[in-house]
């Protein structure tokens, strides 16, 4: 899109870029998939439709305006995520990937924040562009996060928990591995929370 309005409605569509330089995209009540990657320049402004936006490859660069209304990222493939922007719902795997977010970026998710690894030997890597720098997360709703491997992390809206096998790797705030709860003692008594945090803030 270079200039005008392009109005999504209930029509599902599916790109291999997209890329905007100026104009409007107003997103309908259907679904949209990208299959690489997704450019919004200086001058941009998108409505994300209010279903599913889904990315199964290639990156997130967004320099305009980025408009979530109550639709949900999904990102089933490695990607990078360059500039400031504000999701409703985030959503990522559960697969093997990475996820790299620009070093002194914020992402901010206001509602549903759901991310997870495959399994225990396949966890997802959130990283950031220059290692050392970390990147920001700012997440106000629901957080369901498992099985991931975070480094460079800060989170600067709610403290973001996820039960072991996940991992914090150095330099990380507010991040929370949790560990089983503790069996019986040995005066036969239980520890009867469901799980204890054991990590909170990494060095670098």
């Amino acid at each position: 899109i270079l200039a005008g309005t392009f109005t999504q409605n209930t029509l599902p569509i599916i790109v291999n870029n997209y890329k905007q330089t100026g104009g409007v995209f107003m997103g309908g009540a259907a679904n949209m998939t990208v299959n690489g990657n997704l450019n919004l320049s200086a001058g941009a402004i998108f409505y994300a439709p209010t279903q599913n936006m889904t990315f199964t490859a290639g990156n997130f660069t967004n320099a305009g305006v980025f408009k979530p209304q109550t639709g949900t990222a999904v990102f089933n493939a490695n990607a990078t995520l360059t500039g400031q922007t504000t999701f409703f719902n985030f959503t990522a795997g559960p697969a093997a990937i990475t996820l790299t977010f620009a070093a002194g970026s914020t992402q901010t998710i206001t509602n549903n924040f759901t991310i997870s690894g495959s399994n225990s030997l396949n966890l997802m890597d959130l990283r950031s562009t220059s290692p050392g720098n970390p990147f920001f997360l700012n997440s106000t709703g629901p957080d369901v996060i498992s099985l991931v491997d975070v480094r460079d992390s800060y989170a600067t809206g709610n403290i973001l928990a996820s039960p072991t096998p996940s991992t914090t790797t150095g330099n990380t705030s507010n991040w929370v591995i949790l560990q089983p709860a503790t069996q019986a003692s040995s005066f036969g008594t239980t520890d009867t929370s469901p799980q204890t945090r054991i990590v909170q803030n990494d060095p670098v």
